[in-house]
């Protein structure tokens, strides 16, 4: 099962058949898609089954997936509506824990918005968002839980969270961390000593050149706080512990994860 971040809930299979299914739990204000491979069983306002209408075997959730998926997934968005400007290039980034997690505590709304001021002040962040840059489709669930495989072919989910238009580089990076990322890891050394004490780990991603630089740090970090967050309201966990490790870590004990790929 997979939470989305604007709530939605999903499971996935193959029947019996062989023909793959999703099951969809929640209001249903996501984007349709792939309804010409697909068809929509009976249902309820909170529950919905749809079923592939060919045979072959339905893979989801495999992490990490070989990133020439990503360009094969951008594609297949472009072609999706995505209009709307992403909500925090209009009202500002403070507010996207409350967004994202509407009953979040105060206290970890608090603890977001100063981790952004550090960010913004550690890596000028407002300003690299503000400067102009190519813009696509974007969601901050860009990644390998929106898409599945048939065949070793890439298929959407035939449901998504609304797309929005934000700069290019959002998506990949929300790709990069969705696909490889994990942490911040508990302090305890018994228990993943194989990480040489570092509290985040990578796997085996590699990255380019260009992309070893500050203002791509600064976002980097703002986008993994948000994981965090998309990730504790899954769990519904109003009190999160995970992010108050990530702004220990990163702001006052000076860790640099990204840097790890460096």
């Amino acid at each position: 099962m997979f939470r989305f971040s604007n709530g939605l809930r999903m499971h996935s299979g193959f029947g019996i058949d062989e023909k793959g299914y999703f099951i969809f739990e929640g209001l249903d204000l996501s984007i349709r898609t792939g309804v010409d491979s697909w068809h929509l069983e009976d249902k309820n306002s909170d529950t919905r089954i749809w079923w592939r209408d060919t045979p072959g075997k339905l893979l989801t959730f495999e992490k990490p997936l070989s990133d020439h998926f990503f360009i094969e997934l951008i594609k297949k968005l472009e072609q999706i509506e995505h209009s709307s400007i992403h909500p925090s290039l209009i009202n500002g980034l403070f507010g996207e824990a409350e967004r994202l997690f509407p009953e979040i505590n105060d206290r970890s709304k608090e603890l977001f918005k100063g981790f952004v001021n550090y960010l913004n002040f550690e890596f000028d962040l407002f300003s690299f968002i503000k400067s102009p840059k190519n813009y696509s489709a974007f969601c901050e669930d860009i990644g390998p839980c929106m898409i599945g495989t048939i065949n070793n072919q890439l298929i959407l989910s035939p449901e998504i969270p609304k797309l929005y238009s934000a700069p290019t580089i959002w998506a990949k990076l929300t790709w990069l961390i969705n696909n490889h990322f994990s942490g911040p890891y508990p302090l305890d050394p018994l228990r993943f000593n194989g990480l040489n004490g570092r509290k985040f780990d990578w796997g085996h991603l590699k990255i380019e050149p260009e992309f070893k630089n500050e203002q791509i740090e600064g976002l980097v970090y703002f986008f993994i706080a948000k994981f965090i967050i998309i990730h504790e309201a899954w769990a519904d966990n109003k009190s999160p512990e995970s992010l108050r490790m990530l702004v220990e870590l990163i702001q006052f004990k000076k860790e640099r994860p990204w840097r790890y790929l460096y």
